[in-house]
């Protein structure tokens, strides 16, 4: 389940469909309400949505580029910071590192997209939309 605190404006999320996550319909949220038991994304209840798990294609999808198993990004490219693949409790993740540190790892793409925007004050958008 998402929780509105960890989305921003511009997120990709998709709809819930029968349990599955369904991220071949993307959408960006363009509004937000929290509310204790009520919140909503589009004007529609967050139960409705799930976050769309980060994956290689996604990282190619935000202009990524793939350095010897390490990725980048056009803002960060010649910077330390990278993003690795790895498993984590037998979930497959991107592990945010600087100077080879991990600092966080990744499991969704909104996730990646609000550190993005931390690191370089740009929005991380999907290239074609």
């Amino acid at each position: 389940m998402i929780n509105t605190k960890d989305l921003r404006i511009g997120n990709y999320v998709t709809e819930k469909k029968h349990g599955f996550n369904n991220d071949t319909n993307p959408f960006q949220i363009f509004s937000i309400y929290h509310e204790d038991n009520n919140s909503k994304i589009n004007g529609l209840s967050i139960n409705n949505f799930e976050p769309i798990k980060l994956t290689q294609e996604w990282l190619l999808k935000f202009g990524g580029n793939n350095e010897g198993g390490k990725w980048d990004f056009p803002k960060l490219r010649g910077s330390l910071t990278k993003f690795c693949p790895i498993m984590d409790s037998d979930e497959y993740c991107y592990q945010h590192s600087v100077f080879n540190l991990t600092m966080k790892n990744i499991y969704f793409v909104h996730e990646l997209q609000n550190l993005y925007f931390a690191i370089t004050g740009d929005e991380l958008v999907k290239n074609g939309i």
